[in-house]
């Protein structure tokens, strides 16, 4: 089975991850780190980026350099919008390569796919179901606050650029409330995963 997790910066979906990986046996496959890897020299993502903005965005060994690309495609949304365009597909292809080899390896009962913009990408198709991680708006800004150093503009202002709530909920099969009360939130995504039964590897809910 493939789940897809997502949900809004500072929502907390590497304590999710973590209790995946840790207590079910999850294998984690993480979209923005697929995006990485297909922009390495040789990937299909960075044969795509050289030939759509040229040489001029390369450092001197060769690799993309991502600070100079970010400041060109965030000062233009029609290079952003074609950025995308080019890479979300290659990075789709990445996951389900990746989902199809661990699968035949059969050592995982189930195979998480983390991204902050499931929806968006269409990387939600990869998946059997999809989780959305929520937690209130001033949880989720005062971690961006004390555990990433976000200033409250910069954190405000990708929180308004993310999906809202509702539409979240209405994207997602199933909601986890993720506010700060671990054993809450581990309980019901026992309760959760219970329900899917996976090959029986799930141990019982939690009471």
């Amino acid at each position: 089975m493939v789940l897809g997790v997502t949900g809004g910066v500072g929502a907390g979906k590497s304590t999710i991850l973590d209790i995946l990986k840790g207590r079910y046996g999850a294998f984690v496959i993480e979209a923005d780190k697929v995006g990485h890897e297909v922009q390495k020299p040789g990937e299909n993502g960075y044969k795509a980026i050289v030939n759509e903005f040229g040489t001029e965005i390369l450092t001197a060994d060769g690799a993309i350099d991502r600070a100079k690309l970010a400041a060109i495609v965030f000062a233009d949304q029609q290079k952003l919008t074609r950025l995308n365009t080019l890479l979300h597909p290659i990075i789709y292809n990445k996951i389900q390569e990746k989902i199809k080899e661990i699968e035949r390896t059969q050592k995982h009962p189930l195979i998480v796919l983390e991204a902050a913009i499931l929806f968006e990408t269409g990387f939600d198709r990869c998946c059997d179901a999809t989780i959305y991680v929520h937690a209130d708006e001033h949880v989720r800004l005062k971690r961006l606050l004390k555990q990433r150093g976000y200033s409250e503009q910069k954190a405000t202002d990708i929180m308004k650029n993310q999906l809202k709530d509702d539409e979240f909920r209405m994207r997602a099969d199933f909601v986890i409330e993720n506010n700060g009360n671990i054993s809450e939130t581990e309980n019901n995504l026992g309760r959760l995963l219970w329900r899917f039964k996976v090959g029986g590897s799930f141990s019982s809910p939690i009471n």
